[in-house]
């Protein structure tokens, strides 16, 4: 059964790697949704995925623009773990949150 919470792996930032989100099982269907607030001038945000959250792997990397949210979905591969980070840290003086949802 699908979860219907989304769960937090960035909230409110600027630089770093954001928690890791456990669905407890692999997922081969997952939609991240970064919020941008504020004024992001420039930055990019990694999607990362594990096996068993010592390994990841670079799935997208997403970049921000001045009030525009962001939407990814994959699709096909099974991972149990997922993260958001940020890759180029955010300028402007805006933040993003970034959360996951299962969607099988």
């Amino acid at each position: 059964m699908a979860s219907t919470i989304a769960q937090t792996s960035l909230s409110n930032a600027t630089t770093g790697t954001g928690a890791t989100v456990d669905f407890l099982v692999a997922k081969k269907t997952v939609t991240a949704v970064l919020v941008a607030g504020g004024t992001i001038a420039k930055g990019v945000v990694t999607i990362e995925a594990s096996q068993d959250s010592v390994n990841w792997v670079a799935l997208s990397h997403l970049a921000l623009d001045q009030g525009v949210n962001v939407a990814a979905s994959f699709a096909g591969q099974a991972y149990r773990y997922w993260r958001a980070s940020v890759a180029v840290d955010l300028a402007g003086g805006g933040k993003v949150a970034v959360t996951f949802m299962e969607a099988d």
